[in-house]
Parts: C-alpha cells; sequence; structure tokens
C-alpha cells in the first residue's frame, strides 16, 4: 500500500508537498489517490497532450468519509481546502497552479454528483485500518 510516490513543486521548483499515495480508482491511469493518514487526496480533473490537471484536496473527515462510502468525489472537492495542479509529461513533474475558491471550484467540472467510491477499491477495510493506525 501507498507505493505511489508524489512529489509536488511550485513553479520555481521548491517542493511543498511529498508523500506517498493509494490509488483508489483507476482508469486508463490514476483518478482518485489518498495519502497514508487520508488527510489529502488527488483527484483527477482533465489532462491533454502535454499535462493532466488534479485537483489537490486538503480535509481528513471528508476523505475519510469518501472511503467508507459516506460521500463522493465531488463532496471531496468541494467541502476541502482545494488546490489546482498538474502533471507535467515532458518533464515528469507535478506543479501547484493555484489554490481554488468556491467560485472557480463552481465554473469547472467537478465529479459527478454519485461519485461513490463503491466497491471499485476492493482493500477498502485494510486501507480504513493503516489509516487508523497511522493516525493514532
Amino acid at each position: 500500500m501507498f507505493d505511489y510516490k508524489i512529489k509536488i513543486e511550485n513553479k520555481e521548483g521548491d517542493v511543498l508537498l511529498e508523500n506517498n499515495f493509494e490509488i483508489l480508482v483507476w482508469y486508463y491511469g490514476p483518478r482518485v489517490m489518498v495519502n497514508k493518514t487520508a488527510t489529502i487526496a488527488l483527484i483527477w480533473h482533465d489532462d491533454d497532450e502535454e499535462y493532466e490537471k488534479w485537483f489537490l484536496c486538503e480535509n481528513q473527515t471528508v476523505i475519510l468519509n469518501y472511503i467508507s462510502g459516506k460521500s463522493t468525489m465531488r463532496d471531496i472537492v468541494l467541502k476541502s481546502k482545494t488546490s489546482l495542479c498538474y502533471y507535467d509529461f515532458k518533464n515528469n513533474r507535478y506543479i501547484f497552479e493555484k489554490n481554488l475558491t468556491k467560485d472557480d471550484l463552481l465554473r469547472l467540472e467537478l465529479p459527478h454528483e454519485e461519485s461513490y467510491l463503491g466497491d471499485v477499491y476492493k482493500k477498502k477495510d485494510e486501507l480504513l485500518k493503516s489509516i487508523e493506525i497511522l493516525s493514532s
């Protein structure tokens, strides 16, 4: 578990976040990832030939609710401190773009209202137990 290492830098190359993530949803690539303490989630937003854009969300309660099936990806994006970052394919880097306001979020395409995790992730109990141990 948590073997997908991600480092997010600012445009100048300073490291803002470095953590190991667990991929919860995979669909032609990662779509939802959480760190070991479930305090941070990365949720895929969109991509083109050069970049993948990601929502960087910080809110342990909402992320744990998502894993437990009580909330959606959309809830994570709307109820968290949410930023936008992108993965630069050419330079193999995640780069922080900007913090998002609620107004910014309402102008973007968000995950579907029914975007529950459901049975997509098969190791849910193991993941929740691991998070509980790490958070203690």
